[in-house]
């Protein structure tokens, strides 16, 4: 199924009163780049969610954004445990008692930064926090698949029409360029006769250079090529198989060799324009190449 590799897919969830915002959104890149933003506090996830990312996306540059957004309830999950500042507030005192220290010296701001400094285990939160986490990143790249699917499906179209046009065109190619071996003799008899070369020994040197002008010109292996790729086009766009970018990518690089050659070898102007036209729509699938998985 053709994808693109833009997409973007966001999802929320409430974990112990705070509300967290996931966000995935990619852009076109050869290969893939993953860049994580995370809290602080949460950066040792940063491993698992590339791992589920590399399972799902192949190809772009994908940047995942995990933020807080501000809420009452969120503020006051963050103020330090009552309890716990308490008994602090009680082993403080004891030990001023045993070293015959003041307890005056124990004020908030000295209260609240020894409570910053004890040891707090997260594991057992951290495991919670991952399962909704992991729910919530399910989520996310479900819409961000859907994009990417939605827009890969408009970029088969654009495909499907300049391949048409293609196609159409060589048709147009093949046919003049059967008439080019008739129009090379015509027009060295022209200047045979200009010349007063009709003599029946010029016959044979007139059969010559019509043929090797011929060979020349002669496109038809270019036509076939061009022919060829542009059935393997369709029938990678048309397949269930994934991440078909580079393949595409490649199958243009072909498509472009070919129609340069059959530019280079037109010798009419109507030759000339259909090589024209044909490498327009070239590169047109080109460009819209660059955003396919």
């Amino acid at each position: 199924m053709l994808q693109s590799m833009t997409g973007y897919g966001k999802q929320s969830f409430i974990f112990e009163k705070v509300s967290y915002l996931l966000e995935v959104h990619s852009v076109n890149r050869k290969n893939l780049d993953i860049s994580i933003f995370l809290p602080k506090e949460l950066l040792s996830l940063d491993v698992e969610i590339r791992k589920k990312l590399s399972a799902h996306i192949r190809r772009g540059q994908v940047t995942v954004k995990l933020t807080k957004e501000g809420t009452e309830a969120a503020i006051e999950s963050l103020l330090p445990d009552f309890d716990t500042l308490a008994q602090l507030k009680a082993s403080l005192s004891s030990l001023c008692d045993s070293l015959g220290f003041s307890k005056g010296s124990i004020d908030f701001p000295f209260l609240i930064a020894q409570f910053e400094k004890l040891p707090r285990s997260q594991k057992k939160d951290l495991d919670l926090f991952t399962e909704e986490l992991d729910g919530c990143l399910e989520k996310a790249l479900m819409d961000f698949k859907e994009m990417r699917i939605s827009e890969g499906a408009m970029i088969k179209e654009q495909f499907c029409i300049s391949l048409n046009i293609i196609k159409e065109l060589l048709i147009k190619v093949e046919h003049e360029a059967k008439d080019l071996p008739t129009l090379h003799r015509k027009r060295l008899e022209e200047v045979f006769k200009e010349f007063s070369l009709g003599s029946s020994e010029t016959q044979e040197r007139l059969s010559k250079e019509a043929a090797l002008l011929s060979d020349k010109g002669d496109i038809s292996e270019e036509i076939a090529r061009l022919s060829s790729h542009v059935k393997t086009f369709e029938e990678k766009i048309e397949s269930t198989q994934q991440s078909i970018g580079k393949v595409l990518d490649f199958l243009v690089l072909e498509m472009q060799r070919e129609s340069n050659t059959i530019g280079a070898k037109s010798q009419t102007l109507s030759l000339t324009s259909y090589a024209l036209a044909i490498k327009s729509e070239v590169e047109k699938i080109r460009e819209q190449v660059q955003n396919i998985e």
